[in-house]
């Protein structure tokens, strides 16, 4: 995560969620978002998903709930990608 901040910088993306089970689109700042992403939005019951207007570079992070613990996955493209 601290390397998705990193790249991030200021960069305006469209956050993507669900409002009422209605897909939405929020302008933020990338790294703003990306530093609460793990303390407040990502859980079990749903994704952090960003990526640029023009969907050329994006990020989605999924917080899956198995027996052994919580594992976190992270899907990259674009600039965000390793």
């Amino acid at each position: 995560m601290d390397e998705l901040r990193s790249v991030a910088g200021s960069v305006t993306m469209v956050w993507l969620a669900l409002v009422d089970s209605e897909p939405i689109g929020v302008e933020v700042q990338a790294q703003v978002l990306l530093d609460a992403a793990m303390s407040y939005l990502v859980s079990r019951a749903g994704d952090l998903m960003l990526a640029t207007g023009d969907v050329a570079d994006g990020v989605c992070v999924e917080r899956n709930h198995l027996a052994t613990g919580d594992e976190f996955e992270i899907v990259t493209w674009g600039r965000f990608a390793p």
